[in-house]
């Protein structure tokens, strides 16, 4: 078969820590196919057609070129690589992992390894709710009804309990206790700093940029004033740090921005004898700077920075134009492709409205988590 097809997938684990094999099985999914488009929930579901622990199960999207086989040798593969090896027996049993191909486009196919549909989706709630949750509306290719009508026809009595969205990145700041953003003025950071920590109930620290006396003049005359402003703002974010990490015994936190800012402005802005005397502040500063277990590198167009520095209208801002923030931008891509002692995250910010849009918020981290390789 040629051309991208979308397949739709189910995902089960009711053995070992059931969350992290999710996620380990999604990332395997997003690696080895061409990407997904719709996740659902994670729901806890009872055991189906036999006595055991309850499964975590959801549905997932994906887009591939591969054959239906091919799908369902891959499929095999990640379940291998999760711990569970398929047994000949017909009866039903725990497991690390279950994969299943739901649909492949509309095919309606049978033979000795793969029948399409999966049988029996029309029975199963287990597979009707989170289907029924991104894909509403497709209609089952042999029975001639839409997800929704077939789950709430359902004669399967089982309880299905949806857990919220968030649930999949609910263990973010347990493997990543400091999680640190960066990117270029105008980019979101503060925002998605303050849902982070409004989420995770995790202490926040925020740059005092506005507290810079230097910031509006070095605006409006960039030579006179680089200095103060580049040596005030490090001065300012090594003081914040120290006092802030003082303060807070667990290690966990959020802050939208990094020291690392500093030496990425300063790059920009300062020359000669006055940089060498400023990288030599800084290096002793980042000696002690605590160093984030992950960093988000949110990123936009110019055109979008620039809307977005203009809708808040701060006065210090006002007189930004595009080729400083191109030239902010290669400064970062410079950083970017050092290397690091820590992981980071490249996150395309442009379309995403994390105030109004409730949704953009669970899509980064998603996408952020499936990235990561932990």
């Amino acid at each position: 078969m040629s051309g991208k097809h979308r397949i739709y997938l189910s995902l089960g684990s009711n053995q070992g820590d059931r969350l992290t094999l999710m996620l380990k099985a999604l990332r395997l999914l997003v690696q080895n196919f061409e990407g997904y488009f719709a996740l659902s929930s994670l729901y806890e579901t009872p055991a189906w057609g036999f006595e055991s622990a309850p499964f975590y199960n959801a549905c997932v999207g994906i887009e591939s070129h591969a054959s239906p086989h091919e799908v369902f040798e891959k499929l095999v593969q990640i379940e291998q690589h999760l711990g569970r090896n398929r047994s000949s027996s017909k009866t039903y049993e725990a497991r690390t992992m279950d994969l299943d191909v739901l649909f492949y486009d509309d095919l309606v196919f049978e033979d000795t390894v793969l029948t399409l549909p999966h049988p029996q989706i029309e029975k199963r709630n287990f597979v009707l709710y989170p289907m029924a949750e991104i894909a509403s509306d497709y209609v089952h290719p042999r029975w001639g009804k839409n997800m929704q009508q077939l789950r709430d026809s359902s004669a399967d009595a089982s309880t299905v309990h949806q857990l919220p969205f968030s649930h999949w990145t609910s263990s973010l700041f347990d493997r990543y206790p400091f999680i640190a953003i960066e990117g270029n003025i105008g980019a979101g950071k503060t925002t998605l700093a303050q849902l982070l920590a409004k989420r995770y109930q995790v202490p926040i620290l925020l740059e005092s940029f506005l507290e810079n006396p230097y910031l509006e003049k070095f605006y409006e005359d960039a030579q006179t004033y680089a200095v103060a402003v580049e040596t005030f703002f490090l001065k300012d974010r090594i003081i914040q740090g120290q006092d802030f990490w003082k303060t807070q015994p667990e290690g966990k936190g959020v802050s939208d921005y990094t020291l690392y800012k500093s030496a990425v402005f300063a790059q920009q802005n300062l020359k000669g004898g006055a940089m060498d005397s400023f990288m030599e502040a800084y290096q002793k500063g980042i000696a002690t700077y605590k160093h984030p277990d992950l960093l988000l590198f949110l990123e936009a167009p110019t055109t979008v920075l620039l809307d977005r520095i203009a809708l808040r209208a701060r006065t210090a801002e006002k007189n930004i134009e595009a080729d400083y923030l191109d030239r902010i931008a290669q400064q970062y891509e410079t950083f970017l492709a050092a290397p690091q002692h820590f992981p980071v995250v490249r996150c395309d910010t442009t379309n995403s409205d994390f105030e109004k849009d409730p949704k953009a918020l669970d899509q980064l981290l998603m996408r952020v988590i499936l990235t990561l390789n932990t």
